[in-house]
């Protein structure tokens, strides 16, 4: 055994990978809304998490995937949490409240984050991590520029509760991938799981509103957003958690407006001096959450 000292330095695969994570899925707010308007949400949802489970069970097999794993406990919260529950409570609190009331407690995402991972993984809340999350989540507030409404309770009841979610999905995943599963297994764990508790869901959804319309040029959609924008954003996402925490990597979430706006204003819709400088604060929070402070530790190495 001998003792050295090494020079932390900052991992920066996790951030390019939440970035890359974040720019795609604010794509996916523009791909999606053409496929509700003949399809229920939830049957959008479990198509493309179907669609994002074909593309990635080739490397998953490959990487010691297999069925009976999604039937491990902390696989089924997994799915459950950022699957069934992030991504169908918030489609179908959308039915009941604005988007407005909806962008504005997206934007709790990081704090429900920070804070589930400070009581779950015992992460520590650094004043400048603090500081970053609350810059970050005014500057979504400035971003959405919406007063909020009066929206239906029931509504952002739901969205409340899909923004729990993800903070425990995040948090969760961490978790599994410091049990030495890879991300791509981690994410198709998830997917199935997901899937699984979709299911009765999307044949209650069908009975009431029928069965889905879909053109080729939404079955194209719906393959980008289950290969690019399920598939591949989640599976970066999971591989940022074996070298970023909980709590920064939850920060990023607040990129996703900021994105959704810019491509929203490339097909034409105008942004306002106020946004841009939302967006400036979301930027300037992420920053800050990831300024590392220089320090040496001293670990064991067999030597």
């Amino acid at each position: 055994m001998k003792k050295i000292n090494l020079y932390r330095k900052y991992n920066y695969v996790g951030v390019i990978a939440l970035i890359c994570a974040t720019i795609i899925w604010g794509s996916t707010f523009v791909a999606t809304q053409p496929l509700l308007d003949n399809t229920g949400a939830l049957t959008v949802t479990a198509l493309r998490f179907s669609i994002g489970v074909i593309a990635l069970l080739p490397l998953a097999y490959y990487q010691g995937f297999r069925l009976k794993m999604v039937f491990k406990k902390f696989f089924i919260v997994f799915g459950f949490t950022g699957i069934t529950c992030y991504f169908g409570l918030q489609n179908l609190g959308l039915l009941y409240t604005s988007a407005g009331n909806a962008s504005l407690i997206q934007a709790g995402i990081p704090a429900v984050t920070a804070i589930l991972a400070f009581i779950i993984l015992k992460e520590k809340l650094s004043p400048k991590k603090v500081i970053g999350i609350i810059l970050s989540i005014f500057g979504v507030i400035l971003v959405s520029s919406v007063v909020p409404e009066s929206g239906d309770l029931f509504g952002n009841i739901l969205i409340i509760t899909s923004v729990i979610s993800y903070g425990l999905y995040t948090v969760i995943g961490k978790l599994i991938r410091k049990n030495q599963y890879s991300a791509v297994v981690t994410t198709i764990s998830g997917f199935v799981s997901g899937l699984l508790f979709l299911i009765p869901f999307v044949a209650i959804e069908t009975l009431l509103i029928g069965l889905p319309i879909i053109t080729i040029n939404e079955w194209i959609i719906l393959i980008y957003l289950g290969v690019i924008g399920s598939a591949a954003t989640l599976f970066l996402w999971n591989y940022a958690l074996k070298y970023v925490n909980a709590s920064v990597a939850g920060v990023y979430v607040n990129l996703i407006p900021v994105v959704g706006l810019i491509f929203a204003w490339y097909f034409g819709e105008s942004i306002t001096l106020v946004q841009l400088t939302g967006i400036a604060l979301v930027l300037l929070g992420v920053l800050i959450s990831e300024i590392k402070t220089k320090k040496f530790i001293n670990e064991n190495i067999v030597g």
